[in-house]
């Protein structure tokens, strides 16, 4: 009986350091494609889970040719951002396939359809996209009401550092009177590097989606909008116009008689 307790007891420990060690891989291997999305210009892809020392390989394909492949290092669960390169498409249906490798080992995959050209009805059109060391503009308008949510992410280096989505927009019907939306950035930029904004805009009921980016370089922008003076002092209201902070000095200069 005593020799039949310990090799019972020997069995459990092999079975408890088995799966210690392989906790790690299964941990690493929880990584996975959680949302993907192209257009012919651009694609995101989004990553879930934890891991890292990954790569994901994206493909551009139509009617069975891969027409452009763009491949990303990641360190961990996210959102990245690709550019397709610019070349003559043909109007018909696209696949995007996004490919998660860990050690030559494929732990995730996940494609998606789109067609580009065609008749297809445009539910809502977006007149004018910008992003800047402020924030996101953009002017949208439909030709019947409609409502959509939309993605505002700030990118570097291709990676989304912030994400947000703002639910249920109601965009009123008229093609003449587009409403404005303007997403003032909630981080603080460093001046000189070069962001990338992007918005994606998902036409609730029909499930249209369209999507923008554009790069900018973080510039500071700050003006003085008052200033007061008397005989014991002056002083001034500086006020700042981007999310890059104003790094100088203001100088007073007192004068007698013009001079």
């Amino acid at each position: 009986m005593r020799t039949s307790a310990v090799w019972h007891l020997a069995v459990l420990g092999f079975l408890a350091v088995l799966a210690a060690q392989m906790a790690p891989a299964a941990a690493a291997q929880s990584l996975e494609i959680s949302d993907l999305f192209s257009s012919i210009e651009s694609a995101d892809i989004t990553l879930q889970g934890e891991g890292a020392g990954a790569s994901v390989q994206v493909d551009l394909i139509h009617e069975g040719k891969r027409m452009a492949t763009r491949n990303l290092a990641v360190d961990g669960p996210g959102t990245w951002a690709i550019r397709w390169p610019a070349f003559d498409a043909e109007r018909g249906s696209y696949d995007c396939c996004a490919a998660l490798r860990q050690n030559q080992t494929m732990i995730s995959k996940r494609c998606v359809k789109f067609y580009y050209g065609g008749a297809e009805p445009i539910r809502f059109d977006v007149r004018d996209f910008r992003a800047d060391s402020r924030g996101m503009h953009l002017a949208i308008s439909a030709r019947d009401s409609t409502v959509v949510d939309i993605y505002y992410m700030l990118l570097q280096g291709g990676k989304a550092i912030y994400v947000t989505r703002e639910h249920a927009v109601p965009i009123a019907g008229s093609y003449a009177t587009p409403i404005a939306k303007d997403y003032a950035w909630k981080q603080i930029l460093q001046k000189g590097l070069y962001y990338e904004g992007r918005v994606k805009i998902v036409e609730l009921n029909h499930n249209q989606t369209r999507a923008f980016m554009n790069p900018f370089e973080a510039v500071d922008d700050a003006l003085i909008t008052e200033t007061y003076q008397d005989e014991t002092g002056a002083s001034a209201t500086v006020l700042g116009n981007s999310r890059v902070p104003f790094v100088g000095y203001l100088r007073f200069i007192l004068y007698q008689n013009g001079s």
